[in-house]
């Protein structure tokens, strides 16, 4: 056989195994990376396995964290009301225990403290020394109980002022007030049923008419009785702005009246030994036991005289001063208003018209005969 053939021969079976070699490793290079992207395949699904369940596990911890967040929340709500409903009662029960604690100690001292105003009052009007002065104690004595407080006169239908307390400078002039009974509300009502009257400044027809009296503020009178007869009125009220800025007025009232009816008594005293001296020195006169207020220009000179004699006594200084500077009517113009209306109400009509007795006195006894010093 020719070289040339059995060349060809061998390169075509050489060819053959190539292509034969070349396809089988073709194949296991194919198999191999078939194996290795389904290795890698499957590595990637564990791997994005892990990762969402990674991811989940992340997810339902918040989801879970939020949730048990919320229940804690509301549960830890709950028991937090609870406790604090529970301190907050004990707390308001403490406090209110100590605040009633306090408030009760501080009605005792009030009570306390009008207790001690009252026995002053008492004293005072005890310790004055004429009708006036006892008129004069119990309206300042009011006067600390209550916003304002006023003393009026009673005579034949009228209302006569004596002295006032709180109710302003218009009415500092106490003598030159003076008003019908029918209009003094529940002064007037006191009066004439001779009891104590108390009463809210908006009942009808309560509120006096001689002065304003504020809305909402508490009112009372107390008559003053002398010998079965009123001579006399307290008058008070207690405004609630005022009660804001002052201590406690604990039973105010009760004080007042207190306070008005020991000075009727004390009046009464007074009244009933000057009745008696005067009956006496009128029976060494022989001039009979009959009262001497009851009728007899004498007895009104002497009533008078007496009446003077007070102001000369108790208010020395000024009927110096006055004579001085020649201006007693002046300077005494309130004693003397005060004593000629207990001289009217206590002297009859008749014997005030047959002379003016009580300006004779006042001449003689304090201007020393000079009329010109009266003059006011």
């Amino acid at each position: 056989m020719p070289f040339d053939d059995i060349l060809k021969r061998a390169l075509d079976a050489l060819a053959r195994d190539l292509s034969t070699a070349v396809h089988a490793e073709r194949d296991e290079a194919a198999r191999q990376a078939k194996d290795v992207a389904e290795e890698s395949l499957a590595a990637a699904i564990a791997d994005a396995k892990v990762v969402a369940e990674q991811r989940a596990l992340a997810a339902g911890r918040e989801e879970g964290l939020a949730e048990g967040r919320r229940l804690g929340f509301n549960q830890g709500r709950q028991e937090g009301y609870d406790a604090g409903k529970s301190d907050g009662y004990r707390i308001g029960k403490e406090e209110g225990f100590l605040a009633g604690k306090s408030a009760a100690a501080n009605a005792e001292l009030a009570h306390q403290a009008t207790a001690d105003r009252l026995a002053d009052a008492i004293r005072t009007i005890d310790g004055a020394h004429s009708l006036s002065e006892i008129l004069d104690s119990l309206a300042s004595c009011a006067g600390r109980e209550a916003t304002r407080a006023a003393v009026f006169l009673v005579r034949d239908g009228l209302l006569r002022g004596w002295r006032f307390i709180g109710f302003g400078p218009t009415f500092d002039q106490a003598s030159a007030i003076e008003a019908r009974l029918a209009a003094g509300g529940i002064i007037e009502e006191a009066v004439r049923t001779r009891v104590t009257v108390s009463k809210e400044s908006d009942a009808p027809g309560a509120a006096p008419r001689l002065a304003e009296v504020p809305d909402g503020c508490e009112m009372m009178a107390v008559p003053l009785v002398v010998g079965g007869k009123v001579v006399a009125a307290l008058y008070a009220d207690q405004h609630e702005v005022a009660k804001e800025d002052q201590s406690p007025r604990v039973a105010w009232r009760p004080a007042l009246e207190m306070m008005a009816r020991h000075a009727a008594r004390c009046l009464e005293g007074i009244t009933a030994i000057r009745t008696a001296q005067l009956l006496t020195d009128a029976a060494g006169r022989g001039e009979g036991q009959s009262a001497p207020m009851a009728s007899g220009e004498e007895a009104a000179r002497r009533y008078a005289k007496l009446l003077v004699s007070e102001i000369k006594l108790y208010h020395a200084a000024d009927v110096v001063a006055g004579r001085r500077d020649r201006d007693l009517g002046t300077r005494l113009g309130g004693e003397i208003a005060r004593a000629r209306t207990l001289y009217e109400q206590r002297v009859p009509a008749q014997a005030r018209a047959a002379a003016d007795y009580f300006h004779e006195e006042l001449v003689r006894t304090l201007a020393e005969g000079d009329d010109r010093l009266l003059q006011s």
